[in-house]
């Protein structure tokens, strides 16, 4: 299973239909997909048309290419990591708060920065408080982590009203460890109708051998897991505005085998 695409807070699309297209022909050309190749120089011409166009996802994009790959053989690291800072930052001013989920990597990894945990996570919550949907999800994680599970729970249901999948997935784990299966089934199904490949590859398992007081029935199972391995992950997740026809939900039985 690979790092699946999420969707942006709506502050991020701007410039049009035209930057989006630009936008959308650049992820074709980055990772190869929808029958186009992968072209890392067509990538980055789209991305940075859009981006004049007023799609600040683009100067994300970009700027994480630069991070990763592109340039490594023109331009020094530490000129590289300086730029993908500046595009992170030219996100946030116009607009789209999931920019300081990006700078906080930075922060976190001492990425073009000196490295500062403390500020990293300032950052985070900047965003989080900002409306974008890459740190409310990360910002829950991070509560979770300090052991503020109310405070985790209450930013990770708002990333997945905004639409945030894997949200839906980090709510489902954190009602497993409580042992609340109604809500962990619940929380994965949101996250399944987002799009979330985590969360309808958790709920195949589940109805595979009936756990958490589910029934077991393997044709649903694999029926589920056959519909998620159809995702391309490497794009933006579809809404399965039709989920609950496709995959019923199952009603709550006692279980008593393993669990």
């Amino acid at each position: 299973m690979g790092h699946q695409s999420q969707r942006t807070a709506p502050g991020c699309t701007g410039g049009g239909k035209e930057a989006e297209e630009l936008f959308l022909m650049a992820l074709n050309y980055h990772h190869g997909i929808n029958g186009m190749p992968r072209d890392l120089e067509r990538a980055i011409k789209c991305y940075e048309e859009s981006l004049e166009l007023g799609n600040p996802k683009a100067a994300i994009n970009l700027g994480t290419l630069y991070r990763a790959e592109f340039g490594a053989h023109r331009e020094s690291r530490k000129e590289r990591l300086k730029y993908m800072n500046a595009l992170y930052a030219r996100a946030i001013k116009m607009g789209c708060p999931d920019g300081y989920y990006f700078i906080a990597l930075s922060y976190y990894y001492g990425w073009g920065v000196k490295e500062n945990i403390e500020k990293g996570d300032a950052y985070m919550k900047k965003g989080a408080e900002d409306g974008g949907l890459f740190p409310m999800y990360a910002h829950g994680l991070i509560m979770d982590k300090k052991g503020e599970v109310e405070e985790a729970k209450k930013w990770l249901l708002k990333a997945l009203e905004r639409g945030f999948g894997l949200a839906g997935y980090e709510l489902f784990s954190i009602y497993k460890f409580e042992k609340d299966y109604q809500k962990m089934i619940y929380f994965a199904r949101q996250g399944a109708k987002l799009g979330d490949t985590m969360c309808m590859f958790v709920l195949s398992g589940i109805y595979r051998k009936g756990r958490y007081d589910q029934p077991k029935d393997e044709e649903y199972a694999e029926k589920l897991y056959d519909f998620y391995s159809t995702i391309n992950e490497k794009a933006p997740p579809p809404l399965i505005e039709d989920f609950d026809e496709r995959f019923p939900p199952k009603e709550v039985v006692p279980y008593s085998g393993e669990k």
